[in-house]
């Protein structure tokens, strides 16, 4: 399944980012529906098909309303429940739905996905221009990245480890983050006794390989040298983190836009005072009434000017609202075992 999101106009080759015109976008409102229901297969049944179809449109209006988040969430389901197989053509609308929403690392892993899935089926049939065209973007779009941005590849090493780059989202080790060319700081089992950070320094298009911090090795138990059993190793205790929906600074931003704004009603409001004052001291009717009429038109304008501050407020508290009760909790786990000859580590996740 797939959406394109572009218009006829558009059907060219330029793809749609997030900086096109809205009048582009909702041009290919009718386009996407049609493109996704003709990509599901037939073995649906009717009621399936259906349930996917509404699911796949909700995610699509939250798309159009620039609330990338919400759609992500949609649409991460019904892939999740398709799988990379049967729901590749899908990999590219949250790759698009990430890109808008700057998680480029998640962007980047949903391009790859995509990208992949596409040659296992260059052997079969013959793709749909659809596919070969969005697949030229893909890969347009991965080296347009890999050029502008930094990479930090984050290695396992034969262990998983928890791994943070700045203020992100906790993830398991074995990815490779997309990050903006400056100093970074990776951090290593975030939240636990355990945690360590070292700080980067990349540059533009550069590729930084980072590997997770060695084993602490316990001292040996004399016990052991007298042929006797080592005690057990102490059970590590489960680290729970918030994932979420949205990052924090755009809080920051909203509240920072909402405090700035209310620079214009006051601005409006001196104004409507200033024509008041004026008013009161006019000695004749006729300039008593012109002042009226000046003053009444100024007061108006005071009014309507209160709408952008409102208007923001009641956005950033949303946002605000969304950012604490849209939160999911991810619960990890890690487990070791030491023997005298080797070490294991390992991690059990909980959503």
């Amino acid at each position: 399944m797939s959406i394109r999101i572009r218009s006829e106009a558009a059907a060219s080759g330029a793809a749609l980012w997030p900086s096109r015109t809205w009048g582009v976008r909702l041009a290919a409102m009718f386009v996407l529906c049609t493109l996704f229901l003709a990509a599901s297969r037939p073995a649906f049944a009717a009621d399936e098909l259906e349930a996917y179809r509404e699911r796949f449109r909700v995610g699509y209006e939250k798309y159009m309303a620039r609330d990338f988040a919400g759609a992500i969430v949609e649409w991460e389901a019904i892939y999740r429940e398709l799988g990379a197989e049967r729901g590749y053509r899908l990999a590219f609308n949250l790759a698009r739905a990430y890109d808008a929403y700057g998680d480029y690392t998640r962007a980047a892993e949903a391009y790859e996905g995509y990208l992949g899935e596409v040659a296992k089926k260059k052997d079969g049939a013959p793709l749909e221009p659809i596919v070969v065209k969005q697949a030229e973007e893909a890969e347009e779009r991965l080296k347009e990245l890999a050029k502008t941005r930094g990479r930090v590849r984050v290695r396992t090493q034969g262990r998983a480890i928890v791994v943070q780059v700045d203020s992100g989202e906790p993830r398991v080790s074995g990815f490779t983050a997309y990050v903006a060319p400056g100093a970074h700081t990776i951090t290593w089992n975030p939240g636990t006794a355990d945690e360590r950070k070292v700080e980067i320094k990349i540059a533009e298009g550069a590729l930084e390989i980072v590997d997770p911090p060695p084993l602490a090795v316990p001292p040996p138990d004399p016990r052991g040298e007298r042929g006797g059993a080592p005690p057990p190793p102490p059970r590590p205790e489960p680290v729970t983190t918030t994932l979420r929906p949205i990052p924090a600074w755009a809080l920051y931003v909203g509240a920072g836009a909402t405090a700035i704004s209310v620079i214009v009603p006051v601005i409006y409001y001196q104004h409507a005072s200033t024509l008041l004052d004026r008013q009161k001291g006019a000695t004749t009717n006729d300039e008593k009434q012109g002042r009226a009429d000046d003053y009444d038109g100024a007061r108006n304008e005071a009014y309507y000017s209160l709408a952008v501050p409102s208007t923001l407020a009641a956005l950033t508290l949303g946002a605000t609202a969304y950012y604490f009760l849209g939160g999911r909790e991810q619960t990890i786990t890690p487990t070791m075992s030491v023997t005298g000859k080797s070490a294991n580590a390992g991690l059990v996740g909980r959503f």
